[in-house]
């Protein structure tokens, strides 16, 4: 049984690894420099608590587009982390368009959680993270057949990529 658990990341959730990583690209493209350029993400939550943690140590101002919906709790630690909160009703559709619109107005950066090389950025921190713990583990003839990855799971259950985990 693979269980995956975010409790050891900084923020508790592992959304810290695509954000950082989503970043880290664009700073090396040259599409965003710290001090410079302020960071929205879009998020209905865990991707945007990983945004409000990075993006401010990274010395970006950053920006958090949820759901008003969203539990204070959420709101409360996306500001314990130095990130600005703007809501918007509905959905991730709903905040991505926001965003979109924030970062078109004022020149920001979107972090974008499910842009085409986003993905794979995204999706290269966990899929290839549980792959080489697993491959710890017990190498290749030891791997599941299996992995049951819940919603919210770094993308894997909405976006799988059979070449990220080709024993899988």
């Amino acid at each position: 049984i693979v269980v995956l658990s975010g409790r050891h990341f900084p923020t508790g959730s592992h959304k810290v690894g695509p954000a950082y990583s989503i970043l880290v690209e664009k700073q090396l493209d040259g599409e965003c420099a710290p001090g410079e350029h302020t960071l929205v993400f879009p998020s209905t939550g865990n991707f945007g608590i990983g945004g409000a943690w990075v993006g401010p140590r990274m010395g970006y101002r950053s920006r958090v587009v949820l759901p008003e919906e969203m539990s204070a709790e959420r709101f409360e630690k996306i500001r314990g982390y130095g990130a600005e909160v703007r809501f918007t009703s509905g959905v991730l559709e709903d905040c991505l368009a926001a965003a979109t619109e924030f970062a078109e107005q004022t020149g920001a950066s979107l972090i974008h959680p499910f842009d085409n090389r986003d993905i794979i950025a995204g999706q290269g921190t966990l899929g290839l993270e549980i792959v080489e713990q697993l491959r710890e583990m017990g190498g290749d003839d030891e791997m599941p057949l299996t992995v049951v990855v819940p919603v919210g799971g770094g993308g894997l259950s909405s976006y799988p990529h059979p070449w990220l985990m080709p024993n899988f």
